[in-house]
């Protein structure tokens, strides 16, 4: 029995205090041909260190992860984009520290540093559903940020995120919720990716609907 809303039309807010993700201040030049030189100088440094974030992932360090993007503002004057926060947020569930998680995604997103895009969000909905609490899935938490994914920063969900919650349904054998998902896929004219039937390969029951409703 579900002990939580699965509702794609649900909100949430919480409020946090961890490391700080500082918004630069830059200094405005005079000089267009200085300004471009200073914007490739600073995409470099963001390519650099995104490399590094995503060594991070592999060593799931999330604290040294945490650093390096602090590191944009607090040494170079750089706003971090919406890669390098995923890529950060991707080493902190990598590493089992959903708090940290959730801290990065709020100070980050929320407080206005950038934009968010899919893969931002979908980093923190699969923290929720992998690690949860306790090992149980947070759907309310999962469910939540995709409807404000839509609703307030107006991203389309594409089956990437779908494909997430699909496979979190098929480890938990949850085929009541698979139904739910997948039919919100067709009313939302979502084409499947064939990663959303490897997803779900090992219960034979939620592929076989998916087959069924999406192909």
């Amino acid at each position: 029995q579900r002990n939580e809303s699965n509702s794609f039309t649900s909100s949430s807010s919480s409020s946090r205090r961890g490391a700080r993700i500082q918004r630069s201040r830059t200094t405005t030049t005079t000089s267009s041909s200085d300004t471009t030189i200073s914007n490739q100088n600073n995409q470099e440094i963001l390519r650099e260190v995104t490399k590094k974030l995503r060594d991070c992932v592999k060593r799931k360090a999330p604290s040294s992860a945490v650093d390096l993007l602090v590191s944009l503002g607090r040494d170079h004057g750089i706003e971090p984009d919406a890669r390098a926060a995923s890529t950060c947020i991707a080493a902190c569930i990598a590493g089992r520290d959903l708090d940290m998680a959730e801290k990065v995604f709020e100070q980050v997103f929320e407080g206005g540093v950038c934009e968010p895009d899919e893969i931002a969000v979908v980093e923190l909905v699969k923290g929720y559903l992998t690690i949860g609490r306790e090992n149980v899935p947070l759907w309310q938490k999962a469910t939540s940020l995709c409807a404000k994914m839509t609703n307030e920063y107006g991203i389309t969900r594409t089956a990437v995120t779908y494909n997430v919650l699909l496979q979190c349904c098929a480890n938990t054998n949850d085929f009541e919720r698979a139904e739910e998902i997948i039919d919100t896929m067709y009313d939302e004219e979502v084409a499947p990716s064939p990663e959303t039937f490897k997803a779900v390969e090992k219960r034979r029951s939620i592929r076989s609907y998916a087959k069924k409703v999406l192909m």
